[in-house]
Order: structure tokens, then sequence, then C-alpha cells
């Protein structure tokens, strides 16, 4: 999991505002009418003068040419102040959401987000076995994220990927499996006086598993204090039986979670902690599910040196395979520890490049692999362009 992924949803905030302080966000407004619009109200009072005068011109008393007055300054400045602004709001208890990227002005309403592309090489490499050395590289075609004025609070998008995994070296390998990722997903924001809180579904397959999956997420971002964040998300995923005939195993599911707090220090410094559990099942006809466990802890630090972003961090963690039915008979089990650093930098215009590289020491053992220690070089190198 990339550390830009574990240091919130701040991809779902890009292009709007939540006015948590309704009172302050109605009074701008008021300001603004007032300055692009002083004489309609003017010329509605003149004409209510003029109506007053006809009607009542000899009871009317100045106290009730004032109050009317009031009134209808007071009518014309809601009315405009609704046509002004596309206000959304999910429950009558919280507060509303303005679309600022158009001027909250649905008849110029666009397409907004950001499309980003990346490569991932993981490497594993032995020091005294270098029959075992191996690795993949994963290539991500397109990753969309898009919203749409007039959708406000909705977002969706699209995943596209291409992995293959390798034995030998980066620089001397010899290709084995190959997978073709495709995922689609949308998802609704709901605004709380705290915060955010997602909900997003997912439909997509995996060529290398031959199988069609869902995935069920919800996320947060959340401000406890002006210095204090709680980030993060959790999701189920489903991979239905593929009816293949060499094919054992009948569902595949999996459960995902990482929350992450975040600590502002200063305007461009801060902490984050993340925790990691992953938790997947892959069910057999016969012999026992096969569980697979992973649970890691990571502490980073993060600085802003204007344009470019960069943070370092330090983990570690643990990975388990094993018979669900005998616990004993372990597949598969490691510890491991993690050094790594990120950066992102503007390039021209919209278009920004960011990275990750991290180091991680292993040490493994069980039925699947050899008693032993292994390290892996992780880079990953990516664009994005928001609009």
């Amino acid at each position: 999991m990339s550390v830009f992924s574990a240091m919130g949803a701040s991809r779902y905030e890009h292009g709007y505002q939540s006015y948590f302080n309704i009172q302050n966000a109605q009074s701008t407004t008021e300001k603004e009418i007032t300055k692009t619009k002083p004489i309609s109200a003017a010329s509605q009072i003149q004409a209510n003068h003029a109506n007053i005068n006809k009607k009542n011109s000899k009871n009317t008393t100045a106290s009730d040419i004032k109050k009317n007055n009031i009134d209808t300054v007071a009518k014309s400045t809601s009315s405009q102040i609704q046509r002004q602004d596309s206000l959304f709001i999910s429950n009558p208890n919280e507060a509303p959401v303005a679309w600022l990227s158009v001027n909250n002005n649905l008849n110029t309403a666009a397409l907004h987000g950001n499309i980003r592309s990346q490569i991932e090489i993981d490497n594993f490499r032995w020091n005294h076995d270098k029959e075992r050395n191996s690795g993949k590289y994963k290539f991500s075609i397109m990753n969309a994220f898009l919203r749409h004025d007039e959708l406000p609070n909705w977002y969706f998008g699209f995943y596209f990927a291409k992995e293959d995994s390798y034995k030998g070296n980066i620089f001397d390998q010899s290709f084995q499996d190959n997978t073709n990722i495709s995922e689609a997903f949308v998802g609704h924001i709901f605004e709380t006086y705290r915060g955010k809180i997602g909900l997003e579904g997912m439909f997509g397959a995996e060529s290398g598993l031959n199988r069609l999956k869902t995935r069920v997420k919800t996320w947060v971002d959340l401000r406890f204090t002006d210095t204090l964040r709680l980030g993060g998300y959790i999701f189920y995923e489903f991979q239905p039986y593929n009816n293949r005939p060499d094919n054992g195993d009948t569902n595949n599911t999996s459960i995902e979670t990482e929350p992450v707090l975040k600590y502002q220090i200063d305007n461009n410094n801060g902490l984050w902690l993340s925790s990691l559990y992953i938790r997947k099942k892959q069910a057999r006809k016969e012999f026992g599910a096969i569980m697979e466990v992973e649970q890691n802890i990571r502490l980073g630090f993060f600085h802003n040196w204007t344009d470019l972003f960069s943070s370092i961090y330090i983990g570690t963690g643990r990975l388990k395979k094993y018979n669900q039915i005998n616990s004993n008979e372990t597949f598969y089990k490691s510890n491991y520890h993690t050094l790594g650093v990120t950066a992102s930098y503007p390039l021209i215009l919209s278009l920004r490049a960011y990275g990750e590289f991290k180091f991680e020491k292993t040490k493994e053992y069980g039925l699947w692999t050899s008693d032993g220690h292994n390290w892996n070089p992780f880079t990953l190198l990516g664009v994005v362009y928001e609009f």
C-alpha cells in the first residue's frame, strides 16, 4: 500500500469546500450581492413607496413605510442568495456544501478531477540463493477520479493496470505470469461538522485469477482540532467462484483497513501514524481454506518545501498464511522492517510528478518457502494531471 493512500483521503477533497459555519457563508454571500446588485433592492424600495402612497395616502405613517422597506430588502436578498448558490444538504442537520470551481453556477458546470499513471517495481533479492530472486512490474495505465458540478458530493472513476511477474533480477529476468486488472467505482461524500465520510462501491475483474470482484468501501477524513486529523478506510471485497475445471477454490473474500492519524506541527511539518490490517480467505473444496493475515504499523514525518512535498517513514509488520482448519499448518510466515521516502513535485501547469522508494528487510519461513532473509527494494514513479 502506497504511503500516498495512507495519508488520508486528500484526493477526495479536490475542487470543493465545506461551509461548516453557515452564518459566515451566508454573510459573505450577502456582501457579494450587495456589491454586485445594489440597484435592484433600491428600485424595489422606490416601487414600494409608490404603491404605499397610492393605497394609503391618508393613513400611512413613517414607521409603516420603514418596516415595509426592510421586509422588501430581506425578501429580495433571500431570493438572490438562492439563485446565486447551489447548495446541497445531505441531511437537514448538516451544513451545506458549495462547489466553488465554477463559482456556484450550474450553468457552466463541468467535469473535474485527476487522472494519473504510474509504474511500480517490486524486487525480492536473496543474499545466499540468487536462484530465488524474483519480482514484479505493475503498470497503472490509467487511474481516474472524477466528479461533475451537477452531481454535488458524488464521484466516480476507473482503474486499469497490468502486472507482470518475473524470475531473476530487474536487469536480467524471465517473465512468467501476467495479470490485467480492470475496476470501475462510484462513491458519495457525506459532509459532517468534523469533516467528510465517503461510501464507495466497485466492480472489476482480474485476468490472472479469471475472476470478477466487487468491493464495498468507506473512508473518513475528520478534523478533531486545528492540528489533529483522522483519515483512513475499510473495505470488504468478494470474488465469486469462477467455475473453472482446474480450480479447486470456491469464493475468495478479503477485509482491509488502514486508519491514519495525522498531527500538524506547523504549516510545513507534521507527523503521521498508520496501522494496516489485511485478512484474506481463499476457500477450497478440500483440505480447508487458506487464510492470509498481514499487520503492520508505520510512523512518518512530512515536510513541505514550498513546491516540493516530501516525507520519510519507518515501519514494521508481519505476514502469515496458514490452513484455517489447522493453524499449525503454516504455509508462509514472515517478519519485516521498512524504511521509505516519498516526494511530490509540480512539473508544468496542472501536471505533478510523485514517487516513493522503500527498502524492506524480511525474515521468512514455512512450507511454501525456505528459511532465510531477503531484502526488498520497492520503487514507484508516477504523474498526475488535475483539472
